[in-house]
């Protein structure tokens, strides 16, 4: 029986060579709701293999994570928390708000579902202070991994992806959506124990 790969974990499938060597020069952090680490439809995985400047941390509501809170307080960042509401800022505030105080911004995605991620937002009071931002999305998703999905939203890694392309990085963004294209394939024959021609 085949081994699943150390790197990508699919045993029948091997993404390794599909995935894009990417490089960009913005912060981004992976807020992740615990019961992701065991969903084999995470998609926040994929932005670390892609090799992005991503920095991931378990959300827990009694003890907040280490790692963010000390960026949290690192006074060169400023940290925003991508998500949708009333109070959020657009991209190009927030811009202003960085040359302003000439802090770097820091894009926290929560990598979640989004009832996991209002919850998140919800009982973390360590978030409060946290500016939000709101992202202006022209495309549908391609993820259809999970039920329940609701018209407009994508999953983290279309997200990451959307955020890179407005912050001008065009070519990895499109980098991230045509792996992504042939990864959600890959991925539904890759649990039914098939292989597929890439």
């Amino acid at each position: 029986m085949a081994q699943p790969c150390p790197h990508c974990g699919f045993q029948f499938n091997c993404i390794c060579s599909l995935l894009p060597k990417l490089r960009s020069e913005h912060a981004l952090m992976l807020l992740m709701h615990p019961n992701e680490l065991t969903r084999d439809t995470n998609t926040g995985k994929l932005i670390a293999q892609c090799q992005l400047n991503v920095t991931q941390a378990i959300w827990d509501r009694k003890a907040p994570p280490a790692e963010l809170l000390e960026m949290l307080a690192e006074p060169s960042l400023l940290p925003v928390l991508l998500f949708p509401s009333e109070e959020s800022l657009t991209l190009s505030q927030v811009k202003q708000q960085s040359d302003e105080q000439n802090r770097k911004p820091l894009y926290i995605i929560l990598d979640a579902t989004w009832q996991e991620a209002r919850k998140m937002l919800n009982k973390s009071r360590w978030l409060e202070g946290v500016a939000m931002m709101g992202l202006a999305t022209q495309t549908d998703s391609q993820y259809q991994l999970r039920r329940n999905q609701q018209e407009g939203n994508l999953c983290t890694f279309e997200v990451a992806a959307q955020l890179l392309g407005q912050l001008g990085e065009k070519q990895n963004q499109q980098q991230m959506l045509d792996f992504f294209k042939h990864y959600l394939p890959v991925f539904q024959a890759e649990k039914s124990g098939h292989t597929v021609k890439t």
